[in-house]
């Protein structure tokens, strides 16, 4: 004997737990913002009374053609073509409820008032036939736990990208990350439209900060939100990247989402940096974008014949030993920019000097006067010939004169400190033009590689 099953869906249950399924109680702002920009509305009014804690949301579209829909979790309503477009749930309606206590809806030749536990225990709604109006007035009681002040703060994050004109209480709402902000250019990418904070022309963006946003409303993508939104890149995603429900706050897929981004970005950056490496002087594109190219698009560093001069740094420092356990801050001694820069066949040393185990290539970078590059070459340009990895130099040293150790312990810097008379650095030269000064001293031994020897003056 069999049994027949199918799913059923148990709506009491469902009601139970639905103000536990939106974690943000703001979410119904954005919810209403949505309905009015489906059905077609310019503008979006909110009006706040908070002496009642009363909220109108107003709006021009073209009003609520079915009450039926709007009052059925998981039934949206709308056409085909907002279907396809925006995948409504049918559950943001659930969030205005969550958050008033009474709801009145005026629109069209409708309207309608009801308490909002009597709806969540099932119990009718009258709907009733008034004079025709266009649009929608929809008026909550909001309950008690809201703040006046916190709607309009909310509201205003809320529209930075959104593509309609809002209002609270009757002042317009900065919208700058806006699709149809003429202060802003977008670009057509698979995955939606990107705008990069390009002033100029030959500007590079910071990749550090970048706002999201889906059907205009924000979403948590990455970025620490540092700056203002001028600053930012924005990204408005395409219709198939969708956000999670039901607060709409974090994509879904997002791992797969980020995927595309990088590789979205990196194509982005590598274009702007080809527009600016054809519209600035070689050794202007070598100082200023060094970096970037490094990092999104290494081979447009390849033919530039010289090297950047923000790049041939070394630290200006009291020697620190590497088996010491405390590191001095210090500032970067940058090149010399009325000296000539390194071209091709010069010597350079590459690494990160301020990494803990390079200090004695730092020392010596520093002695020797040598120009640095803190940065990882490409493996295609000149100067990796003719550079030596700072962490390959095999350099030794040797205390002179040594005194006394003795140890500072502070609020927050403990650090042992070596009285001495100087330090000597011992290393091997890895080819005859390495370059080495009068002041050093040489010795040969018929089974070691000539050394060098060089004396640092406390």
């Amino acid at each position: 004997m069999s049994n027949v099953y199918e799913l059923n869906v148990s709506r009491e249950g469902i009601i139970k737990t639905l103000k536990d399924q939106f974690t943000d109680r703001f979410t119904f702002l954005q919810e209403a913002l949505q309905n009015a920009r489906r059905a077609g509305a310019n503008i979006v009014d909110f009006l706040m009374d908070d002496a009642n804690l009363v909220l109108d949301i107003i709006d021009d579209g073209n009003g609520i053609d079915d009450f039926e829909s709007l009052l059925t979790l998981g039934e949206s309503g709308w056409d085909m073509q907002t279907m396809v477009k925006d995948y409504p749930y049918g559950v943001g309606f659930a969030s205005l409820l969550m958050a008033a206590d009474a709801v009145q809806i005026r629109t069209q030749d409708k309207a309608a008032f009801f308490f909002t536990d009597d709806l969540l225990s099932f119990k009718p709604v009258v709907v009733n036939t008034m004079a025709y109006q266009a649009g929608t007035h929809i008026r909550l009681w909001l309950k008690t736990h809201y703040d006046p002040i916190f709607i309009g703060n909310v509201l205003q994050e809320r529209v930075k990208g959104f593509e309609l004109p809002v209002s609270f209480n009757g002042k317009s709402l900065e919208r700058p990350a806006a699709l149809n902000n003429p202060d802003r250019h977008y670009i057509g990418t698979p995955i939606g439209m990107v705008s990069l904070p390009i002033r100029h022309p030959t500007d590079m963006p910071d990749d550090a900060d970048v706002r999201a946003f889906v059907q205009g409303l924000p979403v948590e993508f990455g970025g620490t939100f540092r700056k203002l939104y001028d600053s930012c890149i924005l990204i408005h995603f395409a219709p198939h990247i969708r956000a999670r429900m039901p607060d709409r706050d974090k994509l879904l897929d997002e791992a797969d989402v980020r995927q595309q981004w990088n590789a979205v970005r990196r194509k982005l950056f590598a274009e702007q940096l080809r527009y600016i490496k054809a519209h600035v002087p070689m050794q202007r594109f070598a100082n200023d974008y060094w970096r970037s190219c490094a990092k999104w698009c290494p081979e447009l560093l390849t033919d530039v014949p010289v090297a950047p001069s923000m790049m041939m740094a070394c630290e200006d420092i009291t020697p620190r030993l590497p088996d010491w356990h405390w590191q001095h801050e210090s500032a970067l001694v940058s090149w010399d920019s009325n000296r000539s820069l390194p071209r091709k066949g010069s010597l350079m040393l590459t690494g990160c000097f301020d990494a803990y185990d390079n200090q004695l290539a730092n020392l010596y970078a520093l002695k020797k006067d040598l120009p640095v590059v803190e940065q990882a070459l490409p493996v295609t340009h000149w100067a990796a010939k003719d550079a030596y990895d700072a962490t390959e130099l095999p350099i030794t040293y040797r205390v002179i004169g040594e005194e006394k150790t003795l140890s500072y312990k502070g609020s927050w810097i403990w650090v042992d400190v070596l009285f001495c008379d100087a330090i000597e650095l011992v290393g091997t030269t890895l080819k005859p033009d390495f370059p080495h000064s009068k002041s050093d001293s040489w010795q040969l031994y018929p089974d070691l590689p000539p050394l060098w020897r060089l004396f640092l003056d406390l």
